[in-house]
């Protein structure tokens, strides 16, 4: 039973605020929950993923149905880096105080993981119910790429904090039941429940991206998100490239990263492959709307799960072509069709998904939609799945 009077903290470094590219899932979820509630998004002054300083005024002159409370740190430049840990331990110290001054006038905390400490400190001072959140088991996927043994071993020592944090909490939510099965090892036992990132494409947006029925000239698959190391893009292209089939393929890159210029410069003279940069998300579905396929060709070493790029594909309703290893997301796809993964890294395994396609006919390429459509309904559309993650608030 939803408590009217009761007062929720969110507390969420990593979070973009309403105004700021992309809906993030925790102001989805502050949004839903202070529709019954009374709500407050904590987050960092330090905006992550543009690097720089957030004002108190652009907070709280924003029109939402809950407040924001900003926390300092100093911030930082490179994402693997001593500087980094040091900002986030400011950012903890800054929490603590907030608390004291703040925390006995809510009833419950949300606590975004791998900020793991926050749960702790929630949870000490409070002494209210705390669920965490983990988006990823960290620092797993930055230990991978750090290279400075000072950061290594300062990676390592925060495995002991996520564990206590999880045996700390009330509850565990998880972006990933990959997730939630290492959560509940690492709790002790305690059961996690899965509620993917998702995502929120409004219904009209989702009219537009209708059907696309494939001409006899070209098919377009679409890649939307990080021009990174993580995604394999530079293989992919090639691949279009020097594939052979009955067909003209075109790529098209929606988005920004470190390695746009030079994928720009790489790909500069092959007209079969489109940097379309970076675009508002609306704007973003709208061009993968005029797409036939989208591609989620993600590194072999990579160990990330249900990403937010899966989300939206699914939410969006198109078919991807995946090279992802996890298994959790092979299922997924495979549920639409299992043809359309492959080996990752492997050339000629994503060729041969694009000869399958090739041979594919037009209700063949309607019952992969209405596939996807489906599981998009089911479980990636914010407003319909984070039902379950109210539920789990209101039982605590």
């Amino acid at each position: 039973m939803t408590n009217k009077n009761e007062k929720i903290a969110i507390i969420a470094p990593y979070t973009t605020l309403h105004g700021e590219d992309k809906s993030n899932r925790f102001r989805s979820l502050a949004a839903l929950l202070a529709e019954r509630r009374s709500v407050t998004l904590v987050t960092s002054r330090f905006d992550h993923a543009r690097k720089f300083m957030r004002s108190s005024e652009e907070a709280s002159s924003q029109d939402i149905p809950y407040s924001v409370d900003l926390i300092w740190e100093p911030g930082y430049r490179e994402n693997i880096s001593i500087i980094r840990v040091v900002s986030h331990f400011i950012f903890i110290i800054g929490l603590f105080w907030w608390l004291i001054r703040r925390g006995n006038g809510f009833d419950k905390f949300i606590c975004a993981a791998p900020f793991s400490m926050s749960a702790i400190i929630c949870k000490a001072i409070s002494r209210k119910k705390v669920v965490i959140d983990v988006q990823d088991i960290w620092p797993e996927a930055f230990f991978m790429l750090a290279k400075n043994k000072s950061v290594k071993r300062l990676l390592r020592s925060t495995e002991v904090i996520a564990k206590v944090a999880l045996k700390k909490s009330d509850a565990i939510i998880s972006v990933s039941s990959e997730f939630s099965t290492r959560c509940t090892k690492l709790s002790g036992g305690m059961p996690a429940k899965t509620i993917y990132i998702g995502s929120e494409v409004s219904e009209e947006l989702r009219r537009i991206c209708r059907l696309s029925v494939r001409d006899s000239e070209t098919i377009r698959v679409v890649y939307i998100g990080t021009v990174g190391s993580n995604y394999d893009i530079r293989r992919i292209a090639e691949a279009v490239i020097n594939f052979n089939g009955d067909k003209k393929w075109e790529l098209i890159v929606v988005g920004d990263g470190p390695m746009l210029p030079d994928m720009v410069r790489r790909f500069s003279d092959h007209n079969q492959i489109k940097f379309m940069g970076s675009h508002s998300f609306d704007e973003m579905v709208r061009i993968t709307s005029e797409c036939h396929f989208a591609i989620n060709p993600i590194i072999p070493e990579s160990s990330i799960t249900v990403t937010n790029k899966v989300s939206d594909y699914f939410a969006i309703g198109i078919p991807f072509i995946s090279g992802q290893n996890s298994s959790e997301v092979q299922h997924l796809v495979s549920q639409v069709a299992p043809q359309l993964c492959y080996e990752s890294g492997n050339a000629a395994s994503f060729q041969s998904v694009l000869r399958w396609i090739e041979k594919m006919s037009d209700s063949e390429y309607v019952t992969l939609h209405e596939r996807i459509r489906r599981i998009g309904d089911e479980s990636f559309m914010r407003r319909s799945s984070y039902l379950a993650y109210e539920a789990l608030i209101d039982s605590l």
